[in-house]
């Protein structure tokens, strides 16, 4: 078995908080998820085909406390375009729940407590 030391170690993942729940440490967590805009960089000429869309991503910040000291990871969990179809934003809606759910049993499995949150398909709010 991998221990990890606090003091020696930098937390930076997620699996650095799942070895200290496999050792049996009471991690606290707190989940908040997002939905981050990234504007478009490149000019776009008015007739070169290019998508002029903005970009956004699915995010999932994970708040996660042990010994009085938190930590915060984020990940991206999909990608998707501003102004896409109802029928692709639920997919991506799909695509980030179900990385959620990974997480989630992976977590569960360690006996890290905390409340699931998904996101919301446009048909479920």
């Amino acid at each position: 078995m991998v221990e990890v030391h606090e003091k020696s170690h930098q937390f930076v993942s997620l699996e650095d908080f799942i070895k200290l729940g496999k050792q049996g440490r009471n991690v606290h967590l707190t989940i908040s998820l997002g939905k981050e805009i990234i504007p478009r960089r490149i000019p776009v000429e008015p007739n070169d085909g290019a998508n002029a869309e903005d970009v956004y991503y699915f995010t999932a910040c994970y708040f996660l406390k042990v010994n009085g000291v938190t930590r915060i990871i984020t990940k991206k969990l999909a990608i998707g375009s501003i102004g896409e179809s109802a029928a692709a934003l639920s997919s991506n809606i799909n695509i980030a729940n179900q990385c959620l759910q990974r997480e989630y049993e992976r977590l569960t499995d360690v006996n890290i407590k905390f409340k699931e949150e998904y996101f919301l398909t446009p048909f479920e709010t």
